[in-house]
């Protein structure tokens, strides 16, 4: 019930932001997807605070997904009947 309203107010109230491209110089001579992405990759070669912040973020992930596929085998072998129930509830 609360979803639908929050979804009635969001279509009702809530404006579609497609961002200022003009104005920002922003899709200016960039011609669909390979446009865009060129532009992109123009931006990457400009900032490298945002590869490291991107390589990072990866390096972060790839953790954390190794960790919540790896836990669980090795609490099996610590313990007979693991109660998965509980251990994913705390």
């Amino acid at each position: 019930v609360f979803l639908s309203l929050a979804l009635a107010g969001m279509v009702t109230m809530w404006p579609e932001n497609k961002g200022e491209q003009a104005a920002a110089g922003v899709g200016e001579g960039s011609s669909g997807a390979g446009g865009l992405l060129s532009e992109a990759l123009s931006v990457l070669k400009r900032d490298q605070k945002i590869v490291l912040l991107g390589l990072t973020q990866s390096c972060f992930e790839a953790a954390m997904y190794i960790f919540v596929f790896m836990w669980t085998p090795k609490l099996e072998a610590l313990f007979d009947d693991l109660p998965h129930g509980q251990v994913f509830g705390c």
